[in-house]
């Protein structure tokens, strides 16, 4: 008679080997037979009944030949991009903007809506149409999709429930089921910034310690630590934007004065030179003195926020935003001087860095976390 335990056992490592052969076929894109066994340790009859799964779920496709070496031209296998797909929306307070990506956070398609955010039945019910309507024309089936994540401005409870925290959009107390109400699909929410770190952390595999400030019209900011964003006891990890750099200067939309905020969002920018973000890069490009002296002002505010986070935490700075596509490379040279000038430590060098992501990363890591979910949770035995 067979050993119940037993049984749990060959079951257990029969979903390890699957998850272990998914997971060396997603992050290579493409492999082998062969060099699935050698890298995993495994043996061909193994592989050969895992890939034959894998395949029937949908998951995986056989994907054209390598060069022959002399032999048989050994099989390509891949795995299919949007065996699942996720889509993203982001909350801002006149317009939403909404995403679909595959599970390499490839974009499939987008759109953006103008509509002023209100916190009532009416705006999540059009929404929720939008989405609905939007998914609807994708080109892959309802169970496809894996569901909507949410990115919205405000702190967001650990759960993804409730918006703990809303002084921008006045959201304090909106709850997930207000959008899910009218979605066709589960649905979150998340921090925006928070959100848009998870898109940096999917495209730059080599970061694992550092700053992400997004340049938004607010402004956005989050401490990396081991890939993951740092939350803190009452998820007040992600708010580096109302440090106090002038007290007793610039009235913050906290109520508080002297926030980073206050000076190094974009919308600061845009409220001191009275001109739209475009127009003003342009007339600082040529010199143009007002504008000139207002960015002068903004790097040096920049800089003593920067040096005031890496007293803190000493590790890359990572730059993201709306404001990413104006900055040129001698931008990062004066941010990186004015730095070590107003450092107690000079010798301290600082390293900050392009993001990966020019607009919509928010969009797009909101959508990540089912991507994520997917793949940590990978489907056994549901053919697609």
């Amino acid at each position: 008679m067979t050993d119940p335990s037993q049984i749990a056992s060959a079951s257990e490592i029969r979903r390890l080997n699957y998850e272990k052969i998914y997971s060396y076929i997603y992050e290579n894109k493409r492999t082998s037979k062969r060099a699935l066994a050698l890298a995993l340790d495994l043996s061909l009859p193994t592989i050969t009944q895992n890939l034959r799964e894998l395949e029937a779920a949908g998951l995986i496709q056989k994907d054209g030949f390598y060069k022959s070496t002399g032999g048989r031209k050994a099989q390509m296998i891949s795995c299919v991009h949007d065996t699942r797909i996720s889509v993203g929306i982001t909350i801002l307070k006149d317009n939403i903007h909404i995403c679909a990506i595959d599970i390499y956070a490839n974009l499939i398609a987008e759109e953006e809506h103008s509509i002023p955010f209100a916190n009532d039945d009416s705006y999540y019910h059009s929404v929720g149409d939008w989405v609905n309507r939007f998914a609807s024309a994708l080109p892959h089936r309802r169970e496809q999709i894996l569901g909507v994540g949410i990115a919205i401005q405000g702190l967001v409870s650990p759960d993804g429930n409730a918006v703990t925290y809303g002084t921008i959009l006045n959201n304090t107390g909106t709850t997930r089921e207000m959008f899910r109400q009218y979605l066709d699909y589960p649905c979150i929410l998340i921090h925006d910034t928070e959100a848009s770190a998870s898109a940096e952390l999917h495209y730059n595999k080599e970061l694992k310690d550092a700053f992400f400030l997004v340049l938004n019209k607010n402004l956005g900011g989050v401490l990396i630590i081991n890939r993951e964003s740092y939350r803190g006891v009452l998820r007040a990890g992600g708010i580096i934007e109302h440090t106090t750099i002038h007290p007793g200067g610039e009235l913050c939309y906290c109520g508080k004065r002297g926030c980073m905020e206050a000076y190094c969002s974009a919308g600061s920018l845009v409220q001191r030179s009275g001109l739209p973000l475009e127009l003003f890069f342009q007339l600082m490009r040529a010199n143009d003195t007002h504008c000139a002296k207002i960015w002068e002002d903004y790097l040096r505010n920049l800089a003593l926020s920067i040096n005031n986070m890496r007293m803190v935490a000493d590790c890359p700075f990572i730059l993201s935003g709306f404001l990413l596509p104006y900055l040129l490379d001698e931008d990062f040279t004066r941010l990186g001087a004015y730095v070590q000038e107003v450092s107690a430590f000079p010798d301290m060098n600082v390293e900050i860095i392009r993001g990966c992501i020019l607009q919509h990363s928010s969009s797009i890591g909101a959508a990540l976390h089912y991507i994520k979910n997917f793949l940590r949770d990978l489907p056994l035995d549901e053919p697609m």
